[in-house]
């Protein structure tokens, strides 16, 4: 039997860093394998697990919906039989709906044994209150649909902020449990051990979930895939470039602050791999009006992904391939 454990969350909110942290100090050993699912073609977080002995997965090309459902349901199969793998770990996109990541999970459980051990969403203490106010139904349903919420970066916010942050999560859902210390400061054991517990508490409230072991609805499933609800979400877009050239890094700077201009459309999450003119690669990132780069090491060509909603596609390579 594996065990499933799913690190969803916003564009940006801190997944990837959550998953290190896990597998750093909480299942080191076990040697889980880890199932990426990129909004867009190229993917990036890949690069970005530490433990280089975990078996990556990686289905790009959009969020676990209708039309990349089967592709998911097929992956998490072929990892259970290929592996057998004590534990798997599923990394959606910030664009998934978490609903449609657990019926996929449903369906991979009628053909291989699995059994849910936690849904955890982040959600991150700087970015969450201005992604509620763009409007619209797709981030706050987010978090109306959490299990249990773990809030990121909350060491940056001053102790009104954060509690600004926790209200909003619990007028949205009102009885998850939320953790919102500094990540520093938590045990990684505590963290899965409160989202285990929330876990239980769900599937005891409503029926474990419809079960990822036994009785799946079919019906219900039929419905969901023919309404499901990702209005907004469907108008986001990413574009890839793979800029030939070296930069500056007053470039990088220049680059990650153009990313919040209007005229560029409206920019949630973009991320990549650089190579400054000395030769360094570096990982530059940029989520909802901030952006920062580190130096990385990486296999392959550069490449840098824009995530949003009505692109300027020319105007952004322009400014990242300088052509």
């Amino acid at each position: 039997m594996s065990k499933l454990n799913i690190i969803t969350g916003f564009l940006g909110a801190g997944k990837t860093t959550l998953i290190n942290k896990l597998l750093a100090e909480c299942w080191r050993g076990e040697r889980p394998v880890l199932i990426e699912n990129e909004f867009g073609d190229v993917p990036i977080d890949s690069e970005l697990i530490d433990d280089a002995d975990i078996q990556v997965k990686t289905l790009a090309s959009g969020c676990i919906c209708c039309t990349l459902k089967t592709g998911f349901v097929d992956g998490i199969t072929e990892v259970v039989r290929r592996f057998a793998p004590e534990r798997i770990l599923i990394e959606p996109t910030g664009l998934a709906d978490l609903e449609d990541v657990l019926s996929a999970c449903r369906e991979a459980a009628r053909s291989v044994p699995l059994t849910l051990d936690s849904v955890i969403t982040v959600v991150s203490a700087e970015n969450l209150l201005p992604l509620l106010a763009v409007g619209g139904e797709f981030f706050p349903r987010q978090i109306q649909e959490a299990r249990f919420v773990l809030v990121s970066r909350s060491q940056l916010c001053s102790g009104e902020e954060l509690s600004e942050v926790v209200s909003a999560v619990r007028e949205l859902n009102p009885g998850c449990p939320i953790m919102s210390g500094d990540w520093a400061q938590l045990d990684s054991l505590t963290i899965t051990a409160a989202a285990e517990e929330a876990l239980a508490l769900h599937w005891h409230e409503h029926v474990r979930d419809h079960g990822l072991c036994g009785h799946h609805d079919h019906e219900h499933e039929h419905e969901h895939c023919h309404h499901h609800h990702h209005g907004d979400a469907e108008e986001f877009a990413a574009l890839p470039f793979f800029p030939a050239r070296r930069f500056a890094s007053s470039e990088i700077e220049a680059l990650l602050d153009a990313l919040s201009d209007p005229a560029l459309g409206e920019i949630f999450r973009a991320k990549g791999f650089l190579t400054l003119e000395s030769g360094e690669r570096v990982l530059a990132e940029y989520v909802y009006g901030s952006g920062s780069f580190a130096p990385r090491a990486c296999a392959g060509d550069d490449r840098f992904v824009v995530i949003g909603r009505n692109l300027d596609g020319a105007e952004l390579r322009r400014l990242i391939e300088g052509v």
